[in-house]
């Protein structure tokens, strides 16, 4: 009778040591990476943000040093930049090699942060997934304002979520889940984020033309 109480009272004992390591785990796994990247962002006096939609040869690249912000973007139609330096506004259009000065109007908003901002004000689900081979851990959040969706068509009434993948605390891709009455459609973004700037991203080319409007 002892014996067999001992057997329940250490198997008792097993149970709770794994359901504690379970939770040690998950909170382990659980810490917040696209919290701590947005919070990266806004600290760090540099910065470079890719953004690639790889299907459709779309682009996106964001660096901004210090006050100055440089949204470069790429796709088969056209090539344009918009900038913001010393608190003056430029907009660039790199086909016909022109440009508009618009003084001190404000560029558009820097829109990884505040994409982010958007975004990590809610709370998220967590798993992992492969891609391309490779298992990732990602940050799965509710995307009402549909911040980072860079390609695929949506409106008002499409459910978005967004997920963050990452290799340790590296940010990898970006998975736009896009959900309407007729299908669901999945965007896939590839990205590249480091902290330092090339300094010839806030510069007009010399043989650019300015226009008038």
């Amino acid at each position: 009778m002892k014996q067999k109480k001992s057997l329940i009272i250490f198997f008792c004992i097993i149970i709770i040591l794994l359901i504690f390591s379970l939770i040690c785990i998950f909170k382990k796994d659980k810490n917040d990476r696209v919290i701590s990247m947005y919070q990266n962002l806004l600290n760090k006096p540099q910065f470079t943000f890719t953004l690639e939609e790889i299907a459709n040869n779309f682009k996106i690249v964001v660096s901004q040093d210090r006050g100055n912000l440089s949204i470069d973007m790429n796709s088969a139609d056209e090539h344009t930049t918009s900038l913001a330096i010393n608190g003056d506004s430029y907009f660039i259009m790199h086909d016909s090699q022109e440009y508009y000065d618009y003084g001190s109007e404000e560029v558009e908003a820097n829109i990884v942060t505040t994409g982010l901002k958007e975004i990590t004000k809610k709370g998220y689900n967590n798993g992992k997934e492969e891609i391309y081979g490779k298992n990732y851990y990602y940050e799965e959040y509710e995307n009402d304002d549909a911040n980072f969706v860079m390609y695929t068509n949506h409106n008002e009434t499409s459910n978005i979520k967004t997920r963050f993948y990452f290799d340790g605390n590296d940010i990898k891709y970006i998975k736009n889940i896009i959900t309407t009455d007729e299908d669901v459609t999945e965007e896939l973004l590839k990205i590249t984020l480091n902290y330092n700037v090339d300094e010839n991203v806030f510069k007009i080319p010399d043989d650019y033309a300015e226009v008038n409007y």
